[in-house]
């Protein structure tokens, strides 16, 4: 075994050499995509491809958290097929660009996976568990992550993907001590054991069997992955390419850099118990195939040589010669074991692919409509095709689309293909709706429908007959989709109700949107939407009729005299110094704190640091620097001078929550550290002094204010050097930890917020409307 596995070894090393000389000849083609379909770099990468053979699949806690230079390597250094899993869909996170509710912070995160993963040729997969910022105890994660549920879903995934290798990403924002991550890693290892294990009563293996799980060590002593190596073909490095598939977590666009600045991501081999010495993190893999299947590899192996030395003509022969084996014992699949099944499915599909790209086949079909409805018809048309001049005999298959699909007004899943040729579909009654995804996606495994048109064209020869695949994705929405963009307000006068509403069908649409009930109500919007997609974004309003008693309300949309949907809304005082002139920093478009500001009757100025600073803030009683605003707005850093200044002299320095790194280097209040924590979930208990002003006045809180709360109670622990002349009005029960601190500096004072106050805000939680107005008004 191991002479056929160090022969595997060499043939890769002759592979890369063979096409370094294969691309070293004439010009080198610039490409739009990374896998185009012929040409030079196609004829390479398909061979590479069908000689791979390898399978990886990528395990992540939340979409960003992959390692996407070493898919990078994966995908188009080594040929294999990649596909990414995301444990949870990431909406307790943040968004670095603009404010957004949780549900669509998960949309956005699974839209962008999706992108980043299509751009390196592979494809994504959502398990869907809840996600978990922090928790005081295993005890809360388990109830979120139920065992059985959580295995049951990765065995499916694991024998849909049939992985040769796992890769298992670090938890970003922990360290190899995180709960969340240790208990996924444990649920992972305990299934793919058990998989190898399982047989059938007849002694017949009935789970696919992983042959290695590469997990990232938090770079302790593993080894990397060559993804500094330069690609052959584009002359980029992996970690370039893969840098490039990060650039579509736009909502991530500070945090990934800054996870992973200086750090090197290094695997370990943690799966077998005793894996094998090693070179590389990935050698010897995919294992071989049984000793039925030894003649059919070899001819492969040789053929992706004759593919590279340009032996057009004989390699087309050989090709052929090899599928009409492959398809023989396709035939008998059932008495060979998985691995081996895989093999030939994996073979067939890449041969045929192949074939296409020495042929020059490229057919392009275009859809006029992406996003489809109930009983929605969609046009397909061939675009353009070359590559053959004659469309006889040619036949066009739809994969993926279920019974109940309407082909040409047929039932039947193929059509005679032809220049021009325009074919119809139309949708099922039922469909698993995908968009908007942060309405109706957020459940389900993938965020699109593809479906793949299969072209298949039988010439008089065998070698200039091929299969061309093509790939279109759908999405299914409801005929009217209406969206509440802000779920949840106060009521309070002047509070405005975010709507949007976008038309999917044919049908022009007008009408009216108002909220209309015995306690609230709007001023109509009304809306005219004449073409599919067509979006109608209004910010209604909201007229209260009477205010109820403090309490949760939940008043419906209608449109049309209709309800459509509903929101909620919360009744309850606040009093604040309205008398206060605020100024607000932050890198957030439509940053929380001026609307939660507005919430509570009061106006604020948002600082423009372009601008002249000094003048800006001569008059201003309170600076609120938002939360990770020292990160996502660097130009704070050489304003510390004006902000000292306007403490001295009288003013109130707020700073709420900020990113560990960039605070400890800041130097806005070095008496104050900061260290990231997972530990601060929710409902971790809180000391509050019952004395203090930030406490009492103008509004008295209780224990009841530091109940229903999201996500998480704070994000960092918090160490002071020195406590004297420091006031700690909040800090975690039975921890060294404050959660507030505050500090009289001249005439002014400076005071440092790690409470997790965003979530709350979004949730108007009387609680912390009640400290924020608190500490503003001191």
């Amino acid at each position: 075994m191991m002479r056929k596995n160090m022969k595997k070894f060499y043939n890769g090393i002759l592979f890369v050499v063979a096409a370094l000389i294969f691309f070293s000849c004439g010009k080198k083609e610039k490409s739009e995509s990374y896998f185009p379909e012929t040409g030079k770099a196609a004829v390479y990468h398909r061979a590479l491809d069908l000689q791979s053979n390898l399978n990886v699949l990528s395990l992540a806690l939340e979409p960003g958290y992959e390692d996407l230079a070493a898919l990078a390597y994966f995908r188009l250094g080594r040929g294999a097929g990649i596909l990414s899993a995301y444990l949870t869909n990431g909406e307790a996170g943040e968004n670095d660009v603009k404010l957004e509710y949780p549900n669509y912070i998960a949309a956005t995160r699974r839209l962008e996976a999706n992108d980043a993963l299509i751009y390196l040729g592979g494809d994504v997969h959502f398990l869907c568990f809840t996600h978990i910022v922090a928790a005081g105890d295993t005890e809360k994660i388990r109830r979120m992550w139920p065992r059985k549920q959580m295995r049951s879903k990765l065995k499916e995934l694991i024998n849909q993907a049939q992985p040769d290798i796992i890769l298992f990403a670090r938890d970003w924002a922990g360290d190899a001590r995180s709960m969340r991550w240790q208990i996924f890693k444990n649920d992972l290892f305990s299934v793919v054991r058990e998989m190898a294990a399982a047989v059938s009563e007849k002694g017949k293996e009935t789970d696919w069997k992983v042959s290695r799980i590469l997990v990232d060590d938090f770079n302790q002593a593993g080894k990397s992955l060559p993804v500094d190596r330069k690609d052959p073909r584009f002359g980029k490095k992996y970690r370039e390419i893969g840098a490039e598939a990060g650039e579509k977590y736009q909502s991530l666009s500070f945090q990934r850099p800054a996870w992973m600045q200086g750090k090197k991501v290094t695997y370990r081999i943690a799966y077998p118990a005793s894996p094998p010495e090693t070179v590389a993190p990935d050698e010897s893999l995919p294992p071989g195939n049984s000793i039925r299947l030894r003649g059919l590899e070899q001819k492969i192996q040789d053929l992706s040589q004759n593919v590279l030395n340009r032996a057009e003509d004989a390699s087309l022969k050989k090709l052929v010669a090899i599928l009409d084996s492959i398809n023989y014992k396709i035939g008998t699949r059932f008495s060979l074991p998985l691995a081996d099944q895989k093999a030939l499915f994996h073979w067939k599909e890449k041969l045929e692919e192949l074939q296409c790209s020495l042929l020059g086949i490229r057919i392009k079909y275009s859809i006029d409509e992406h996003v489809l409805t109930y009983v929605q018809l969609a046009k397909i048309v061939v675009e353009n095709f070359s590559g053959f001049k004659n469309e006889k005999n040619t036949t066009v298959y739809f994969g993926g689309l279920g019974q109940k699909w309407i082909i040409n007004e047929g039932i039947l899943k193929k059509a005679v293909f032809r220049r021009d040729e325009q074919y119809t579909i139309i949708s099922p009654k039922q469909l698993d709706l995908t968009t908007p995804q942060g309405k109706y996606g957020l459940q389900l495994a993938r965020v699109d429908k593809p479906i793949t048109l299969y072209t298949i064209h039988q010439a008089k020869t065998k070698e200039e007959s091929f299969i061309h695949r093509s790939v279109i994705r759908l999405q299914f929405s409801p005929k009217l989709s209406v969206e509440i963009l802000t779920p949840i307000v106060r009521i309070v006068p002047g509070e405005k109700l975010f709507v949007r509403i976008t038309n999917h069908s044919r049908d022009g649409i007008r009408d009216t949107v108002m909220v209309k009930s015995d306690t609230v109500e709007s001023i109509p919007g009304r809306f005219r939407l004449n073409r599919k997609e067509a979006t109608y974004l209004d910010s209604l309003t909201l007229i209260w009729l009477k205010f109820p008693e403090m309490g949760s309300y939940k008043f419906p949309v209608e449109i049309g005299h209709v309800p459509m949907v509903n929101f909620a809304a919360r009744s309850f005082p606040v009093e604040i110094d309205t008398s206060k002139d605020i100024g607000v920093i932050s890198g957030i478009r439509g940053n929380l704190v001026s609307i939660t500001l507005k919430r509570m009757g009061v106006q604020c100025k948002s600082l423009d640091l372009r601008r002249n600073f000094s003048d800006q803030i001569k008059d201003l009683d309170v600076i609120i620097v938002d939360r990770r605003a020292l990160s996502l707005v660097t130009e704070i850093s050489g304003k510390k001078g004006d902000l000292d200044n306007f403490v001295k002299k009288g003013g109130h320095l707020i700073f709420l929550a900020q990113d560990a790194a960039v605070w400890n280097g800041s130097g806005f209040w070095e008496n104050i550290s900061l260290h990231p924590s997972q530990k601060f979930d929710e409902s971790y208990p809180v000391n509050y002094d019952k004395g203090h002003a930030f406490i009492t006045t103008p509004n008295p809180m209780s224990d009841t204010d530091w109940l229903g709360w999201l996500y998480l109670r704070a994000y960092n622990k918090v160490e002071v050097q020195d406590t004297s002349g420091l006031s700690i009005p909040v800090r975690a029960k039975g921890e060294n930890s404050p959660f507030l601190v505050t500090q009289k500096l001249g005439q002014g004072r400076i005071t440092y917020i790690d409470l997790a106050l965003g979530p709350q805000f979004l949730n108007i939680h009387p609680g912390m409307f009640r400290l924020f107005a608190n500490i503003i008004s001191y």
